[in-house]
């Protein structure tokens, strides 16, 4: 389920990349849709790979001279660069704070990385989703209100659905499958 969820997090990334601009009054053409979605793909996939072969390096590195302030100050540095890259790609800065945590929690050193962050956990989800909330326009909630309510009706009963539906397509048990759909 750990790894579907993240997956699910990961795919909206491009939804997020585009999702601003559709709200703005004029048309977007294809072709610029096209090239948001080219640069964000881009700038993730360069995350992932240095993600994979060079925070490895660093982490090494900093984790050698056996410095917890210099291990924190390397994580912050690079949840840091990595929601700047994703800005400049696009997206939010809060999707590359989120990309940085999870490239951080994929590493070698994540138990340790987790330990150093401990402290500071509580007070940077409360960054985060005080960042996301300030972005609601309580206006435009209040005016689509109805279809707020029902799409989010309709996701919540056809998600369970569509996750049943692939997991049995998948030849997983039934009962495994409403499980992972209700938990999901």
């Amino acid at each position: 389920m750990v790894g579907i969820l993240l997956f699910q997090d990961l795919i909206a990334i491009p939804v997020l990349a585009i999702l601003p601009e559709l709200g703005q009054e004029n048309n977007l053409p294809v072709l610029k849709i096209g090239m948001m979605l080219v640069e964000a793909l881009i700038a993730f996939a360069g995350l992932i790979i240095s993600g994979r072969y060079l925070l490895p390096k660093l982490l090494n590195e900093l984790v050698r001279h056996r410095s917890d302030e210099l291990l924190m100050l390397g994580i912050v540095s690079i949840v840091l660069l990595v929601a700047g890259i994703t800005h400049w790609a696009g997206l939010s800065l809060s999707v590359g704070a989120f990309l940085g945590g999870m490239m951080l929690g994929e590493c070698q050193y994540r138990i340790q990385v987790a330990a150093e962050i401990r402290p500071f956990r509580d007070l940077l989800l409360g960054i985060f989703f005080i960042s996301i909330g300030a972005q609601v326009v309580p206006d435009a909630v209040f005016n689509h209100l109805g279809n707020l309510l029902i799409l989010l009706s309709t996701l919540v009963a056809l998600k369970p659905i569509a996750i049943i539906l692939a997991a049995r397509w998948l030849e997983t048990p039934l009962g495994t499958s409403m499980q992972s759909a209700f938990a999901l």
